[in-house]
């Protein structure tokens, strides 16, 4: 969490390993999960971008439904993977607009709330372990960012890891972090549970 420009994004990419070591970007350090080298955990890890990028023409059944035939294994029976999308579309909170196509600034289609989740489905086809996030709530309202994060708050307790960048959350949004870094121009203020930090900016001085 912090400002524009505070890093968010950068170490959000090299942590889900999206950038790597370059005569530009000096890195150091290793990543574990569970305690465990994440080179070397078999972990599957996902990224959801800022940007949704679908074809706007397919409703979202459609969208998953390509997704998983892209995703899935071949051998898969048909019937288990419309099994497997439409217990997606009920964890999502995308069975309503199921049918709804997904739209762009042309044509009308669902909410950036509901594209948004529809990122994430897509994604959790592969079962990741771990599941990064920029700032799943950028050009949302108040009531869709709060639905985005109520989804990645759940997925976090049905076993996932979910981590997010985030730029300036409402009280009801950040209670639904358990960790947060604090980033400012490039450096960690604080690193630790997410209720210390409410707490300690609170203290009298």
């Amino acid at each position: 969490m912090g400002p524009s420009g505070s890093g968010k994004t950068t170490l959000l990419n090299v942590l889900a390993g999206q950038l790597t070591a370059s005569p530009s970007l000096h890195l150091s350090g290793f990543l574990y999960v569970n305690d465990r080298p994440i080179s070397k955990g078999g972990y599957k890890i996902a990224y959801v971008r800022q940007e949704d990028l679908f074809f706007s023409q397919l409703t979202v059944r459609e969208t998953l439904s390509l997704a998983a035939e892209l995703q899935l294994p071949d051998t898969m029976a048909p019937e288990r993977k419309e099994s497997y999308v439409n217990d997606l579309l009920f964890r999502l909170g995308l069975v309503n607009c199921a049918d709804s196509i997904v739209g762009d600034a042309k044509v009308r289609g669902i909410s950036g709330g509901e594209k948004k989740r529809l990122s994430l489905a897509c994604e959790l086809i592969a079962s990741p372990s771990v599941i990064f996030a920029d700032e799943p709530t950028t050009g949302l309202d108040a009531f869709q960012a709060e639905k985005v994060m109520e989804t990645l708050r759940q997925l976090a307790e049905d076993g996932h890891t979910v981590i997010c960048s985030i730029h300036q959350p409402r009280g009801s949004v950040y209670g639904k972090f358990d960790d947060i870094v604090l980033l400012s121009d490039g450096e960690v203020v604080y690193m630790g549970p997410a209720k210390v930090s409410v707490s300690r900016s609170y203290e009298p001085c």
